[in-house]
């Protein structure tokens, strides 16, 4: 910074003497906290005024700048804003109108960090009045300009030479003010070129030329219009704003594609011919208006291109096709993007704006990031990242959290996907799951209902079987003792015979009660398995020699066909022997006088290992086998008394050793019923 101690002379009227047109770059945070102000502003306004450190407020509050309030209200909007006029105070109570201009700048999240500009004075200094007086040049305006031939003078105006384009439009007011500042940019830039006037003191700490050429070049990258600096066909500059139109992602880029296959002759049905026609790098057809203007670049004289609105280009054709396309689209619920390279927004659906509380409009050329939760930014743009590199990417989609424009956060389901082989665009598919994460809750706490219930239900058992088993198994050990008659002959044989029925009745009480507990244990998934080697054809072989005489006295046949070298399961041995007595007795049960029982074991061609139990009964249909899995259900054909357990306790301990429970039955044919070890419960294959 320059030292403000040395201040320019004054002239006759004794007003301070500064060199006109004067300019100057300033910048702001996002709290308006000024600083990097350019070193001739302040030597010019002395050392009873400094800006570097103070904030706009306080300026204004201060010295009198903004009576119009327009500075104000330009620095609340957050836009890019020009021709404010301040009153700027400077040394000897004297103030200079100063037209100001702002660019606003955002970090990569569009979060806002404050304001670059520049400002000119054009007119001389004039006294400070009173606070009646000021009144006055508020409503007046500022002191009158100096001389046209003085400005002439100091900044000829360059000619501005148009593309032959039939019918060129002519610039609408935003373009003529960004082009008029981009014209004294480039003047800042070569004005030492030429050299100071003679009749113009000099100031004390004059820019140098790579200031100045740094000045011109940071007012060229943050216009927001687009402009490109070419010479004989080689593209020397272009802004960012260029490159985001174009599809770049820098110079070299686009000098390695070069100007002649960027610019292209518009299609005669192109609805209007008017402007420049540009192919841009994802192939897109634009056209836009454009104004060519002769510089100085480096001094060498060079072409200057600035690029208005732009448009799509689309013959009647392709804009049938887009319309109904976009219609399509348009109806679809999820928000519907497609992505440049860079992650930037190139269009979207009405999905988006219903979602997200943005216009169509608004997103064009926005990251996609504008519409994440930050928490989320990092896991969209490695999605994209994986897609470009081509690397294998799951087609589940990943899983993030969208910002609505009102702040609402929405748990989204994003899946990206490229258009085409070999481009360079993607689209992105954004699904709310508020609901889906709504009923996933609902059964997360339905489950957890659920297994408090079958909890308390495994605890009520518990205790009523301890209560019950206790003064049942008394009763059986005393009917035993009457039965065998330990203290004496029991003098009626019917009283020999109710103590018989009482023994059969009480175990039949305990079999239950261990069945109920067996049962709410395995819903509960507390039942304890040990999981060990289990050889499938010793189980049936223990089975049907503990049933043979039942089936004896019931004139059953049990036969058995098991194969030789049966591979083991790993299973839990002492439920793999309850499974397949209790398969073996309702064979057994369930089957007439003169029948057979069936047992076999087998290895399918899958690698399973099955064991099969099949009887000549009289078979059941779809609602008498439903109705058999169902808890203390039975037939009423059934002549034989039981639990209603059985076979509903079977199947789950089946399931519980990760078996399949295969039951198939017909009137008159018999049941088959199939306990089916998968191939990785089987050992040895």
């Amino acid at each position: 910074m320059s030292d403000t101690s040395a201040l320019p002379p004054l002239d006759a009227e004794g007003a301070p003497s500064i060199r006109l047109p004067l300019r100057f770059v300033w910048q702001s945070d996002d709290l308006g906290v000024i600083s990097g102000v350019s070193p001739e502003l302040l030597t010019a306004m002395g050392p009873d005024v400094d800006m570097n450190g103070r904030t706009w407020d306080d300026l204004i509050l201060r010295h009198g700048l903004d009576p119009s309030q327009e500075l104000a209200q330009a620095l609340a909007r957050r836009e890019t804003w020009s021709g404010v006029t301040a009153h700027w105070p400077l040394r000897e109570n004297h103030i200079v109108a100063v037209e100001l201009a702002g660019l606003p700048v955002f970090d990569r999240e569009r979060n806002f960090r404050g304001f670059r500009g520049f400002g000119v004075a054009r007119e001389a200094p004039i006294l400070r009045l009173d606070e009646a007086e000021k009144v006055e040049i508020a409503a007046s305006g500022p002191a009158a300009p100096a001389p046209p031939e003085a400005d002439k003078a100091e900044e000829p105006p360059p000619p501005v030479l148009p593309f032959r384009i039939p019918s060129r439009p002519g610039l609408n007011g935003d373009e003529n003010i960004a082009f008029r500042e981009i014209a004294r940019a480039l003047n800042a830039r070569t004005a030492n070129d030429a050299g100071p006037p003679e009749q113009a003191p000099q100031p004390a700490a004059p820019p140098s030329q790579e200031e100045q050429a740094d000045y011109a070049l940071e007012v060229l990258e943050n216009l927001p219009a687009a402009v490109l600096v070419h010479r004989f066909g080689t593209p020397l500059f272009a802004n960012h704003a260029f490159l985001d139109l174009t599809g770049f992602d820098d110079l070299p880029a686009l000098i390695q594609h070069g100007l002649d296959a960027l610019f292209e002759a518009l299609p005669s049905n192109a609805g209007g011919t008017r402007g420049l026609g540009i192919r841009t790098a994802t192939g897109r057809s634009i056209r836009a208006d454009a104004h060519l203007k002769k510089v100085r670049w480096q001094g060498e004289t060079a072409s200057l291109l600035f690029l208005g609105t732009a448009t799509t280009v689309t013959t009647p054709s392709e804009g049938a096709r887009e319309s109904e396309l976009r219609a399509i689209l348009d109806t679809a619920t999820d928000g519907i993007l497609v992505l440049d390279a860079n992650g930037r927004i190139l269009s979207a659906n009405r999905g988006v704006e219903t979602l997200f509380g943005y216009d169509a409009a608004e997103l064009d050329g926005r990251s996609v990031t504008l519409l994440l939760n930050p928490d989320s930014h990092r896991i969209a743009l490695d999605y994209l990242e994986e897609l470009k590199a081509d690397r294998p990417v799951t087609d589940k989609g990943r899983e993030v959290v969208g910002a609505a424009r009102r702040g609402a956060a929405v748990p989204l389901l994003l899946t990206l996907g490229r258009l085409g082989e070999g481009t360079e665009r993607f689209c992105a598919v954004l699904r709310d799951i508020a609901h889906f994460r709504k009923v996933e809750q609902q059964l997360r706490e339905a489950k957890r209902e659920a297994e408090h219930a079958s909890a308390q239900k495994s605890a009520f058992l518990a205790r009523v079987s301890h209560e019950v088993r206790t003064p049942m198994n008394a009763i059986i050990g005393f009917t035993e003792v009457m039965m065998e008659q330990r203290f004496g002959p029991i003098g009626s044989e019917r009283y020999r015979q109710y103590l018989q029925d009482i023994h059969d009745s009480g175990g039949h009480i305990i079999s239950l009660i261990n069945d109920l507990l067996d049962l709410a244990k395995i819903e509960a998934g507390r039942l304890d398995l040990n999981f060990a080697r289990v050889n499938l054809n010793e189980a049936v072989t223990s089975a049907v020699a503990m049933l043979q005489p039942q089936a004896n006295a019931s004139r059953i046949i049990i036969r058995t066909a098991l194969t030789p070298r049966m591979p083991p399961v790993i299973a839990d041995p002492r439920s793999i022997r309850q499974i397949v007595l209790n398969l073996v007795s309702n064979a057994v049960k369930y089957t007439p006088a003169g029948g057979q029982a069936i047992v076999s074991t087998v290895v399918t061609d899958l690698g399973q290992a099955v064991v099969r139990v099949r009887d000549t009964g009289a078979g059941m249909n779809e609602q008498e086998i439903a109705k058999a899995l169902e808890p203390f259900r039975q037939l009423s054909a059934t002549t034989e008394g039981g639990t209603g357990l059985g076979l509903p306790l079977t199947k789950a301990l089946t399931e519980a050793n990760r078996a399949k429970f295969v039951i198939q039955s017909a009137q008159g044919a018999g049941t088959l019923v199939e306990v089916i070890f998968p191939p990785d419960r089987v050992l040895g294959l």
